[in-house]
């Protein structure tokens, strides 16, 4: 197979990039592979002495992909939120079982992109600190300026606020 083959016509396209960047899916092997340099690449870290890793599942990168509800995947990657979070899952799966009691292991996340509304980011969020994988999760947002959509009892909501439209400093 080559890099450009095109093998599942559920990619989802990402705005940075080169336009051929992301339009090809990867295949279950190479899944697999992804996931097994992840939890080499931890206890690589922690054998050269680092406290911890922080994996980066936000900003569009390979995770944030497979978390994006755009993925319809049909391999059990894509679909429903259960099977979107199956790679992330796994690959801090296999670095919590790849290092030490010791060893700390946090994931950064996005509360919410496009393709990714808030209240999946926060049951993200929610499922992988009660699975007891990782010690922290850094939400991080992409875009220091958006406005986040709040709901009028204070808190963080899924929908634009009508008086702070989205993108504006309110």
């Amino acid at each position: 197979m080559t890099a450009h083959q095109r093998i599942d016509d559920s990619v989802v396209q990402l705005a940075h990039g080169p336009a051929w960047a992301n339009r090809y899916a990867l295949a279950p092997m190479t899944n697999k592979q992804s996931h097994d340099d992840g939890t080499l690449a931890a206890a690589r870290a922690e054998q050269a002495g680092f406290d911890g890793v922080e994996v980066h599942g936000a900003h569009g990168f390979l995770l944030a992909q497979f978390l994006d509800q755009r993925n319809e995947r049909r391999d059990g990657y894509g679909g429903t939120l259960e099977h979107r979070m199956r790679a992330l899952v796994e690959v801090l799966t296999g670095i919590r079982a790849a290092t030490g009691d010791g060893f700390q292991v946090g994931v950064r996340l996005s509360p919410e992109a496009k393709g990714s509304p808030l209240d999946e980011g926060r049951e993200v969020a929610r499922q992988i600190l009660s699975s007891e994988v990782v010690d922290f999760v850094d939400m991080s947002r992409r875009d220091v300026y958006a406005t986040p959509h709040y709901n009028g009892a204070g808190g963080l909501s899924s929908t634009p606020s009508p008086t702070c439209p989205v993108g504006k400093r309110c």
